[in-house]
């Protein structure tokens, strides 16, 4: 893993091997950060992706095992007491070019990924909500 600061930006290159979202917990806890907005690509490998069930109030996961290109990873940083939040969604396609997206439970680097991390100087808390079950921002 590499970073670099530019202004209230955090490049972070990640290497193959790391996993996500781990490795971006790591990060800001390395640099201190409150708050984010994280926007990346790169490669992957052995992704978990999930639909949350509005009904259920379960998160569907599917399990995509192999190589895939990371078109999109979106997100956000924030905070339950002392626990990072990393709420991520990310866009995957394979070799067939179908693309597969959710919310991204976990995922290997498989060449790089490129990540760019948004700071911001305020903390943004999460929440029990006791409709979804989620932990939701409270701002």
């Amino acid at each position: 893993m590499k970073t670099r600061k530019f202004g209230d930006e955090l490049i972070v290159c990640l290497s193959r091997g790391d996993i996500l979202p781990d490795v971006l917990v790591d990060v800001i806890r390395q640099h201190d950060i409150t708050a984010a907005v994280i926007r990346g690509i790169g490669a992957l490998k052995d992704v978990e992706l999930g639909y949350f069930n509005i009904d259920t109030a379960v998160y569907e996961k599917k399990f995509f095992s192999g190589s895939y290109e990371l078109v999109a990873l979106n997100g956000n940083l924030g905070w339950a007491g002392d626990d990072a939040v990393m709420h991520l969604h990310a866009a995957i396609a394979g070799p067939d070019l179908v693309l597969h997206g959710g919310h991204l439970f976990k995922g290997t680097i498989s060449v790089t990924g490129e990540f760019f991390l948004k700071t911001m100087d305020t903390r943004i808390e999460r929440q029990d909500d006791k409709l979804s079950g989620l932990k939701l921002w409270n701002i």
